[in-house]
């Protein structure tokens, strides 16, 4: 007997409900009539067991009202989480409530990115008017206003240690900032635009993935390049670093995502199934999980060690700019172009598969 797995990403009403009605089994002997199915096509009958790639509905829905949301943050202590739009503005919400605490105001164009400080205490933002800014949590005041950027900063990070901040910047250079004086450390000269930005988890290097698909790293200490490796045929908009430091998540406008092995730059798995750019890619923090959000409008949550997906969430209108787990991993947020939050939990997926079976 022979066994073929197959991933299901898309699943029509029609076919949902004859798998219903024969228990999951369906017994093919003519031709298929769906195009997703043409290459499942036997010259013997088969028996296909189908089990449909989970479909979760959000928990709790947030509305921004201040224009696309590009990016979201969440803090490590789960209280609050920061929602960055086109409209200028930083939205603080408490999370335990679902209540707005309150706007951070202060940048002059589009919030592109923000990172929360490990402690809690400090919210970094990135912003089309060229300056990355430093906040209190707490009361929201504004500690820092970093201008040394002449471009749009398209991406902030803030070291695992809480010491740096890291910004990228279509000005194609990255800074690496003293988290608590605002000063410049180092500057790395990118040779093209910084899209996405991301520390080791050592804290040691700061990694940068670029308009023209690369991905390359620095040591911070002394500024050196260690690697740079051409990893996608578009820009790469998203980067993940995995909590064990040994694997780095790549997102691209050529609608994949893609593993790493840090250390050597080896391609470890493609995942594939957005239809369209993929803005954001998140780990969860047990390392087991994976997110993605596109311009497709969906958000994919992936296996990690078999690239299966596990989940294909689709309640936003337009497109997901960003994704981002909870410290415990029992949920997910994403945010997007449709001006909303969203909160999906997602603490019991489990990988489905369709199983064609010869005999």
């Amino acid at each position: 007997m022979k066994n073929l797995t197959i991933n299901l990403l898309h699943l029509s009403q029609k076919y949902s409900a004859v798998f219903a009605v024969t228990t999951f089994a369906v017994i093919l002997g003519q031709q298929i009539i769906s195009p997703r199915f043409a290459s499942l096509s036997p010259s013997q009958d088969a028996v296909l067991i189908a089990k449909t790639v989970s479909t979760l509905k959000p928990i709790r829905t947030m509305n921004d009202n201040e224009g696309w949301i590009y990016a979201i943050a969440m803090s490590p202590d789960g209280q609050f989480l920061a929602s960055g739009s086109y409209g200028e503005t930083i939205q603080i919400w408490h999370l335990p409530s679902g209540t707005l605490r309150y706007t951070l105001k202060g940048h002059g164009d589009a919030v592109k990115s923000l990172a929360f400080s490990p402690d809690s205490h400090i919210l970094v933002s990135g912003s089309w008017d060229n300056t990355v800014k430093v906040w209190d949590v707490q009361t929201g005041k504004m500690l820092h206003n970093l201008t040394e950027h002449t471009d749009d900063v398209e991406a902030v990070a803030i070291s695992p240690n809480g010491k740096y901040i890291l910004s990228g910047s279509l000005d194609q250079s990255l800074i690496l900032w003293d988290l608590q004086t605002g000063k410049v450390l180092q500057r790395f000269s990118n040779e093209d635009w910084s899209r996405s930005v991301a520390f080791s988890t050592d804290s040691q290097k700061v990694i940068s993935g670029n308009q023209q698909g690369t991905i390359r790293l620095w040591h911070i200490s002394n500024g050196q390049e260690i690697n740079t490796w051409k990893a996608h045929k578009a820009a790469v908009r998203s980067l993940a670093m995995s909590p064990d430091g040994k694997t780095l998540a790549s997102g691209s406008v050529d609608r994949t995502v893609k593993l790493w092995d840090l250390t050597t730059g080896e391609l470890k798995k493609t995942l594939k199934g957005h239809s369209r750019a993929v803005w954001s890619v998140a780990f969860s923090p047990d390392g087991q999980k994976l997110a993605s959000g596109s311009y497709d409008t969906t958000v994919k949550v992936w296996r990690v060690v078999t690239g299966e997906l596990l989940s294909n969430l689709m309640a936003h209108d337009k497109s997901v700019w960003s994704v981002v787990f909870s410290r415990d991993g029992q949920t997910l947020v994403s945010g997007s172009a449709d001006e909303t939050v969203k909160l999906w939990s997602v603490s019991k997926l489990i990988p489905t598969r369709l199983t064609a079976r010869n005999f």
